[in-house]
């Protein structure tokens, strides 16, 4: 799923790409949980996509769960953790 979602995303068919991502959430935190790092990895494309999509505030919202989780599981030095809080920054400068 979340493959298709990519696919969709560089195809710039951003609408469909965000419903494979969201799709893709659901299965993950079903097997998962909504805890996890695969989790997290999801709500960080998943971000992405409405941030493409033209959903600012959606978006911020998905990359601050990703983040949480991240720094949660991973601590503050870990790399993922480090991107997410920099998409994090500049999605919410974006939003305002």
């Amino acid at each position: 799923m979340n493959n298709a979602a990519v696919m969709l995303q560089h195809l710039k068919q951003y609408s469909d790409s965000r419903k494979w991502f969201e799709a893709s959430l659901t299965v993950c935190e079903n097997l998962f949980g909504t805890q996890s790092i695969n989790t997290a990895t999801i709500l960080f494309q998943l971000a992405q996509a409405l941030a493409l999509d033209q959903d600012s505030k959606a978006a911020v919202g998905k990359m601050r769960d990703a983040y949480n989780i991240f720094l949660g599981q991973l601590g503050p030095e870990d790399r993922n953790t480090k991107e997410a809080e920099a998409w994090l920054e500049q999605l919410t400068q974006n939003a305002v």
